[in-house]
């Protein structure tokens, strides 16, 4: 027994010798298999300091990184950070007297909020992207971009999540991301974009939301999402808060102002409740009424109020609640399969889209009166009514 032992101890230390002696990964790659051409390329990019194991490659050339002023860290590119062969003989440390303007922006931001693209007029919208807020001439395909030069000063410095546009098509409200977040207003002048005022969030914030005027342009509501959840409402104007104030674990996912061009009425809509708010003649909260959804479970994705001042609320179930006086005034069938994406009203029409790919055009009593089929899920939806496009 104790012979068969000493054999599987010899067969051990005869298999871990045989390791030790066998190539690791750097010395395969440095062996005379390679090609001459390969092997000049690489003691050219200063990989092949030694014969060791890439990993030691990798630490050495890392420390000559951090020698010549540059962390490498421990990425597979850090054996490539090498000291230039020609080092400029100026080392100034002077910005370029060269100025970038940003010409043209791809792409649209929809993810953190609903209705944030909007009509300025008949051949112009409005939408974000990234730290920008585009205007799109439709007929020329131009684009003016709020934030795109750094000589004007002018733009967001953080992602912006909501636009709205003020009833006379004239003042745009962008918000953005940050701690706090914060929102610009801005109108256009000459193809270019200037800043109006800067309005500031509640620090537990950390985005805008959403974002509407009132129907007369005196007022602007925002809804700020973060570890908590605030509604502000600004005389923008005077850049006064006239109202700040906590909606605790609702989220605002939309606002919507009663119908009347004077209307002191607006509602907060988050996913398992919507607050009715009532201002006084300065401005001032006079009342406040919480509502809760009936259905429990059923999250509301968004509203608008309609005539006579009916509240209609779409779901992820695809149907919309009409809500009248604090309580329920009538139901639809679904709508939308697999969920409703965005609601907006209009006169007696209810305009909705949803994640079945189509746009609607419903009367008040929820009958189909046209429809039609999106590319994507829309989550975004306005209307041109003078022009009766949306």
């Amino acid at each position: 027994k104790d012979g068969k032992k000493k054999d599987k101890s010899n067969a051990k230390s005869k298999s871990k010798s045989k390791v030790k002696k066998g190539k690791t990964k750097g010395e395969e790659i440095a062996s005379d298999e390679v090609s001459e051409e390969v092997k000049d390329m690489r003691n050219k990019l200063g990989v092949l300091k030694s014969r060791g194991s890439t990993r030691d490659n990798s630490r050495a050339a890392t420390a000559r990184g951090k020698d010549n002023g540059i962390d490498g860290g421990n990425y597979p590119w850090s054996p490539y950070i090498v000291e230039p062969s020609v080092v400029p003989k100026s080392k100034t440390t002077n910005a370029p007297l060269e100025k970038l303007l940003l010409d043209r922006v791809y792409g649209y931001s929809t993810k953190h909020g609903i209705k944030n693209c909007h009509y300025l007029n008949r051949k112009e919208i409005v939408y974000p992207i990234s730290s920008l807020a585009v205007v799109f001439q439709m007929d020329s395909s131009n684009q003016i971009i709020y934030g795109s030069s750094e000589e004007e000063g002018l733009g967001h410095d953080n992602t912006v999540t909501a636009v709205a546009v003020h009833p006379n098509k004239k003042i745009i409200a962008s918000g953005q991301a940050g701690r706090p977040p914060s929102i610009h207003l801005w109108s256009l002048a000459d193809g270019r974009a200037l800043t109006q005022i800067i309005l500031k969030q509640h620090h537990s914030s950390s985005h805008v939301a959403c974002l509407r005027f009132s129907p007369d342009g005196k007022y602007l509501i925002s809804g700020g999402v973060g570890s908590e959840n605030y509604i502000h409402v600004y005389d923008w104007a005077d850049g006064k808060t006239v109202v700040q104030e906590s909606t605790g674990e609702g989220k605002p996912i939309d606002l919507t102002w009663g119908r009347a061009h004077k209307s002191d009425t607006f509602a907060v809509i988050s996913e398992e409740s919507h607050v009715l708010y009532k201002l006084d003649s300065i401005g001032k909260k006079s009342s406040k009424d919480v509502y809760k959804n009936k259905n429990s479970g059923v999250e509301t994705t968004s509203g608008d109020f309609g005539e006579e001042d009916i509240l209609y609320l779409g779901n992820i179930k695809g149907a919309i609640t009409a809500w009248k006086n604090g309580s329920v005034f009538k139901n639809s069938n679904v709508v939308h399969s697999g969920g409703l994406t965005c609601l907006l009203t209009e006169a007696e029409f209810i305009y909705t889209c949803g994640e079945d790919k189509t746009v609607k055009k419903l009367s008040s009593k929820f009958d189909t009166l046209s429809q039609t089929t999106t590319q994507d899920v829309p989550i975004s939806l306005d209307l041109n009514t003078r022009y009766r496009k949306f």
